[in-house]
């Protein structure tokens, strides 16, 4: 199996640090599983980080938001953008990058985005599940599965980013090593090549 891939060329911060206090959702916000996800995050984990830290703000991005999507734009400390021309500025403006995917499966693109820009991600088991590896290589991510213990790693991500704002280095190489584009490309190739001498 040739798994998916990023461009790592495009899906690349400047190198700055991380934002402070900033939480970040992104994909296309009418799909069931992403629908299901961005309410539980602003519904019933933000109202538990934000016991903690008043302040944390999330941000929902991505196209074709479902009402019940941007319904949640109402609450406090929740802003739903909708349609945005970039999705890379709001990935390197977050602290934390959070996915609580219930259903769906494979490989999540937004969380490999998320991690090729170095920022550090909690999420599901079934988000971090489609990023382990046929070798048994495991992504560098927190996972949590209930919305309390989901709440506490954004806390402490939240928390780490605004001591130390240093992006996740070992995400990106995370990324580098197993879900680049070249690597799947340099794999395929091979492939087609071993079906050819065949």
């Amino acid at each position: 199996i040739v798994p998916n891939g990023v461009d790592l060329g495009y899906w690349q911060r400047d190198w700055s640090g991380l934002g402070a206090g900033e939480i970040v959702f992104t994909g296309a916000m009418g799909y069931g599983p992403n629908v299901d996800a961005a309410v539980r995050l602003a519904r019933h984990i933000l109202p538990l980080v934000r016991t903690v830290l008043p302040d944390a703000h999330l941000s929902i991005v991505g196209r074709d938001p479902a009402p019940a999507v941007s319904a949640l734009g109402s609450l406090p400390g929740v802003t739903v953008t909708g349609s945005v021309p970039d999705v890379r500025p709001y990935l390197a403006a977050a602290a934390v990058f959070v996915a609580p995917l219930r259903f769906g499966a494979g490989i999540q693109n937004k969380l490999l985005e998320a991690m090729a820009m170095g920022v550090p991600s909690v999420v599901s088991t079934l988000a971090a599940d489609g990023l382990r590896t046929a070798d048994g290589a495991t992504p560098p991510v927190e996972v949590a599965d209930d919305d309390e213990a989901t709440a506490a790693a954004v806390v402490a991500a939240l928390r780490r980013a605004a001591t130390d704002p240093t992006h996740d280095a070992e995400a990106r190489a995370y990324v580098e090593r197993h879900f680049s584009w070249d690597r799947s490309g340099r794999d395929l190739a091979a492939l087609i090549e071993a079906a050819r001498a065949d």
